[in-house]
């Protein structure tokens, strides 16, 4: 519920910009060879977002590359689905590391929900946290970057992805019932894609 902090009190695109070059830069740190080669994946909330603080997204990626001091990757691209972003950003990153086309792939996100219009849509929405809706959330702003290559020895590896739509999203206007039909059929997406079923699994997180 409060601004990172950060040397300046930049605010729009710039601040959106030094926020993902500094979690791009920390991923940086333990693979500096990476620099020069990696394609860069950035998600980004969706384009009709009330409130997006992103204008241009193309000019972004440019503002990123000069603080972090990287020249753009030719297969460099944006995802801006919000949150699901990442999800669609591995599959993105295992095609072109499995093709060749780049031998690393960073995987980054940044978003604010600290402004007037976005505040003031997801309050009439009732999805924010107050005192009569304890099932909101609480508004804030954040980024985050993972450097992905081929899979050695030791680190995580990603075995299975799967994707799918959720026709009963909290904004469906035909009142569908809410099933979680689409999390099935992305857990069962990611499950033919490994050949395992939901008994062989040791933990899992889910979230709707």
């Amino acid at each position: 519920g409060a601004p990172v902090p950060l040397p300046r009190n930049w605010i729009g695109e710039k601040r959106l910009a030094h926020l993902a070059a500094g979690a791009i830069t920390e991923a940086f740190e333990s693979v500096p060879q990476a620099r020069g080669q990696t394609a860069l994946i950035l998600c980004l909330p969706e384009e009709d977002r009330p409130g997006r603080p992103v204008r241009d997204n193309s000019r972004l990626v440019r503002r990123i590359g000069d603080i972090v001091e990287i020249e753009p990757h030719r297969r460099s691209r944006i995802v801006a689905h919000g949150r699901p972003s990442g999800h669609v950003a591995f599959d993105h990153a295992r095609k072109l590391l499995a093709s060749g086309e780049a031998p690393y792939v960073m995987i980054a996100g940044v978003d604010c929900y600290l402004t007037a219009p976005t505040i003031a849509h997801y309050l009439d929405k009732r999805r924010l946290l107050t005192a009569d809706n304890p099932n909101g959330f609480i508004p804030g702003e954040a980024a985050a970057a993972v450097l992905c290559t081929l899979s050695g020895r030791g680190g995580f590896q990603l075995f299975g992805l799967g994707l799918s739509r959720e026709a009963a999203s909290i904004y469906n206007n035909s009142d569908l019932p809410l099933r979680a039909d689409g999390m099935t059929a992305a857990y069962d997406a990611a499950f033919r894609e490994t050949g395992i079923d939901m008994s062989r699994l040791g933990y899992r997180i889910s979230d709707l």
